[in-house]
């Protein structure tokens, strides 16, 4: 992804900031390979699943994006999905551990994240989805509450590529409750269109702050921050609009990591359930 926000870039591949900088981790590289290894398309998927945690990780990609390429591999489901601007990335890793059933060689499948949605809405709290791709109709079957569905699945190589996700050293590296970044939010949306975060070491805390046209408002979150990896004075300025709606798939109770750096991407991590990572990263916007 980009470094400053802008306008879609002509390539299928979003530019990465101070990608020289990246870092080196061979074990998260290891994690990575096993989730996103391949690029040719599936034959086979039979998985069984809570319909409540496919419904939260479809509406944490669409966050930004209508379409999505999803990996599955002998790991579990891996997605990576960028906006057309280059702007917003979220990237979802879903273990074998999360469902009751699941069984594939491995391979790529397109999905229709809208679509998908609307018949995971049928389902009740707490019941199980079944889903299986048909080899010959290239359709996923979908089984919930005794309704069966097939779902058309857009061709892989038609969806936008996978984005390339930078590994950054972030000058601020945090925790707390999403209510806090919930907070911080509703009031710059009173105010502005961005937002302002700046890493406060002298207060212990990341404040959140917005300058409109004749009002200001600041959010200070010092006390509530559960953990304090690395805070440094550091800030940039982000889009609301993506902010919105990378808080549209963190669950209500749940704790946040937030990492950023001055004029570099800010990334949000959450968990799903007990063992579906996300992770979310918006682009700076340029300073005027």
């Amino acid at each position: 992804m980009s470094t400053t926000e802008s306008t879609p870039s002509d390539t299928d591949e979003p530019t990465t900031p101070n990608q020289a900088e990246a870092g080196t981790d061979s074990d998260a590289d290891d994690t990575e390979q096993a989730f996103f290894d391949t690029e040719s398309a599936a034959d086979s998927f039979e998985a069984t699943v809570e319909a409540s945690l496919l419904q939260d990780v479809v509406t944490a990609v669409r966050a930004f994006v209508d379409e999505a390429r999803v990996h599955l591999s002998e790991e579990g489901i891996g997605i990576k999905a960028v906006d057309p601007a280059n702007v917003g990335m979220t990237e979802i890793r879903m273990p074998t551990m999360v469902f009751e059933q699941y069984e594939t060689p491995g391979g790529l499948i397109g999905l229709d994240l809208e679509r998908f949605a609307e018949v995971l809405g049928m389902a009740n709290k707490g019941q199980l989805v079944s889903l299986s791709l048909n080899e010959a109709t290239r359709k996923l079957e979908i089984k919930v509450d005794g309704l069966e569905f097939e779902l058309s699945c857009p061709d892989p190589e038609t969806i936008r590529s996978d984005p390339e996700i930078p590994e950054l050293e972030m000058d601020v590296d945090v925790t707390f409750a999403k209510a806090e970044l919930s907070q911080a939010y509703k009031a710059a949306n009173l105010i502005a269109d961005h937002i302002e975060v700046a890493g406060s070491p002298e207060d212990e805390a990341v404040v959140f702050a917005v300058e409109g046209d004749s009002d200001d408002m600041q959010y200070t979150v010092d006390d509530e921050l559960d953990t304090i990896d690395s805070l440094t004075d550091s800030s940039s300025l982000y889009s609301l609009d993506y902010v919105k709606d990378a808080r549209k798939g963190m669950p209500r109770s749940c704790q946040i990591g937030m990492r950023f750096g001055q004029d570099h991407p800010i990334e949000f991590t959450y968990q799903l359930g007990d063992a579906i990572d996300v992770r979310t990263m918006i682009a700076p916007r340029i300073r005027h």
